[in-house]
């Protein structure tokens, strides 16, 4: 039961700052400053507090960190702005565990959710972690989500969402695919 708590408040708490495409819009255009970000594999973004590294996107924008997690913006595609969330949440169960509830949280949520994949990812420091792919409409648009979960520690877990409009997923799969294989914990 904790597990299933612990789960849906990553997910609801991404759900309503990344599923509401006005508010990730309105927040992407107050910020002051937005730092540019460079071509995969050139510029490296370091989280603080997930101790990771990886590449970012050319032309992404990093729109804010929301207590641990940090969120990278990218150019508005069909009305919706995609966007990239890195977290770290405290969870002593296995990835797969960490993955089969997120499915049963959205699953209860959102009517039209289809699993698309689950399976390994492994990044190019050969970090194995589980890659969920779903979609679902939180709102009027389809949306494919891509998460990714890596164990940091014994308790804890580096949960990755990269999310984008479903009708533009050949686009923006090898993109999202290509920041994560970047992916490597540098500081434990």
């Amino acid at each position: 039961m904790l597990t299933i708590l612990v789960i849906s408040g990553i997910v609801f708490g991404a759900y309503e700052l990344f599923m509401k495409p006005d508010q990730v819009e309105h927040l992407a255009k107050s910020m002051p400053n937005p730092q540019p970000v460079d071509e995969p594999g050139t510029t490296r973004f370091l989280h603080d507090q997930t101790g990771c590294s990886f590449a970012l996107p050319a032309g992404w924008s990093i729109l804010d960190e929301h207590g641990k997690s940090k969120a990278f913006v990218g150019p508005k595609v069909q009305g919706f702005i995609p966007n990239i969330q890195v977290d770290i949440v405290a969870f002593p169960g296995s990835l797969d565990e960490f993955a089969d509830g997120g499915n049963l949280i959205l699953k209860s949520k959102f009517k039209d959710f289809m699993l698309i994949q689950e399976e390994n990812f492994i990044t190019n420091k050969s970090l194995i972690g589980v890659r969920v792919i779903a979609t679902y409409t939180p709102t009027n648009l389809r949306l494919r989500f891509y998460h990714y979960y890596f164990r940091k520690d014994k308790d804890s877990i580096i949960f990755v969402t990269c999310t984008g409009p479903d009708e533009v997923k050949d686009q923006l799969a090898p993109l999202f695919d290509s920041c994560i294989k970047s992916l490597e914990i540098v500081v434990q």
